[in-house]
């Protein structure tokens, strides 16, 4: 049995090591950032800039977004108060949309993106976590949303992903109480001036966290 000598041994590992590094900064162009509130991302221009959605509920809290400067692709997550479903509800397309053959391309160094709605979706095993699908009613955005828990996920649906809807049981406003629906809610007053940037420390929990942002990966 022929035995690979030392040094083919050493540049198979740099040429490996390399094209890690190359895959791991693929996206440089992403940046991440947090708020507390959705007041303070609407203070930051997160929302002006498209960054966030319009039309969240008012104490939507604990929203993470990452956005890819280059391609306008975005990423996002938010809790809300339950008795705020309505609000959401208004910015989507009524009924779930269906997640067969739907893919959700993310940059791995986004940690705090769940495993579950990477790659090529499995919508049963989303649907049996208590997430539902819907497409925005402007736009392009897909959400996932859990209406027990009171949280949110969205990022832009590639062009090719089917865009069926799919007769949901009951409007979830309906099984929350909630009323039918929200006057839209608008973007108010916003400022362009700039804001302190720092680099983002990823958090494993759910946790109040600052306005914060990082290049995922630097040309240094």
């Amino acid at each position: 049995m022929m035995r690979a000598r030392p040094g083919f041994r050493a540049l198979l590992g740099a040429g490996l090591a390399a094209a890690l590094a190359v895959s791991a900064c693929g996206d440089l162009d992403v940046v991440t950032a947090s708020y507390r509130t959705l007041a303070e991302a609407r203070e930051a221009g997160a929302i002006q800039r498209g960054w966030i959605p319009e039309g969240l509920p008012e104490g939507a809290y604990e929203l993470r977004e990452a956005h890819d400067l280059d391609t306008n692709r975005r990423w996002g997550l938010f809790n809300f108060p339950r008795q705020e479903a309505g609000t959401l509800q208004a910015i989507l397309q009524e009924g779930e949309t269906n997640l067969d053959g739907v893919t959700c391309s993310i940059p791995p160094r986004i940690e705090w993106w769940p495993v579950l709605l990477r790659g090529r979706l499995d919508p049963e095993r989303i649907r049996s976590t208590g997430l539902q699908a819907y497409r925005a009613a402007d736009g392009d955005l897909l959400f996932v949303v859990n209406w027990e828990q009171g949280r949110a996920y969205y990022w832009n649906a590639d062009g090719n992903q089917p865009r069926a809807s799919v007769a949901s049981a009951g409007k979830p406003t309906e099984a929350l109480g909630a009323p039918p629906a929200f006057a839209k809610a608008t973007a108010g007053n916003l400022r362009k001036d700039g804001r302190t940037k720092e680099e983002l420390v990823p958090r494993t929990g759910i946790e109040p966290v600052t306005p914060a942002f990082s290049v995922l990966c630097s040309t240094d």
